[in-house]
């Protein structure tokens, strides 16, 4: 655990070279978000929030970058 309280490793392997814009993943910390580009770096994804338990002011529509390590899982695996 960070030092905040949140998990900072993933309880699954998530292999960020394939998760394609679209996807919807759980994190760590409850926030759920859409990935919006993937630089398929392995380590990053900028991604769009779709809810948050704690900072609503995230929901603002814009990217954010998103480690690897605060991914829980994949919710869904495309947009339909």
């Amino acid at each position: 655990m960070s030092a905040n309280g949140e998990r900072s490793e993933m309880t699954e392997a998530v292999d960020l070279l394939d998760v394609d814009a679209g996807a919807t993943l759980r994190l760590f910390n409850g926030a759920t978000v859409q990935v919006r580009y993937n630089p398929r770096d392995g380590m990053w994804l900028f991604c769009q929030y779709l809810s948050h338990p704690a900072d609503q002011s995230l929901l603002d529509g814009k990217e954010h970058a998103v480690f690897a390590q605060d991914i829980e899982r994949i919710v869904t695996d495309q947009m339909n």
